[in-house]
């Protein structure tokens, strides 16, 4: 980004100017990411998941397939990380399938959560509602979820709701295997 600066003297009221520094926002190096394994990026996503009742902590090893049948707990951890050395505005934490399909054909909803690494409130839209507090409960059909952070005070998730450098939000779900 093109940064322009002028600067006007107190008493001699001469003004000088400077018109081609230049400010960058890049990626972080963290080679590779701590909390993730991934090389670095602008925002790291990943999708990590256990069965039982570990939650997962996200290490690689949680990444893989598993096998499954019915009654098992699957736990899920969707991380995402700013690894910018800038915030990042308006950003949103989801997982869906199409407009008709649940999320979850296969299992049913026991939990969900969501915790942020910076101060704000964690928001939750469920199916395309509206921005709320409240987590869906137990046994919701979901067919979209999105969580983000009202980092402003404004009770709403807004463009100027920001992720700050080296931040991440954490989208926790419970289900059970049908």
């Amino acid at each position: 980004m093109l940064f322009r600066s002028k600067a006007t003297g107190n008493y001699s009221t001469v003004e000088a100017s400077d018109g081609d520094d230049v400010i960058r926002i890049a990626v972080v190096n963290t080679n590779p990411d701590p909390l993730t394994g991934n090389p670095s990026s602008g925002m790291d996503v990943d999708k990590y998941v256990t069965i039982g009742s570990a939650a997962p902590t996200g290490v690689p090893a949680e990444k893989g397939t598993l096998n499954v049948v019915p009654g098992d707990t699957l736990r899920y951890a969707i991380i995402a990380k700013n690894n910018f050395n800038a915030p990042v505005k308006n950003f949103v934490l989801g997982d869906s399938m199409g407009v008709s399909t649940n999320i979850f054909t296969y299992a049913s909803v026991v939990s969900v959560s969501a915790t942020a690494s910076f101060a704000g409130t964690v928001y939750y839209k469920v199916n395309g509602g509206a921005w709320t507090t409240v987590a869906p409960a137990a046994g919701t059909v979901v067919t979209s979820l999105q969580v983000a952070v009202d980092t402003d005070g404004s009770n709403s998730i807004t463009a100027a709701d920001t992720i700050p450098a080296a931040g991440s939000v954490r989208l926790d779900v419970v289900v059970t295997v049908k």
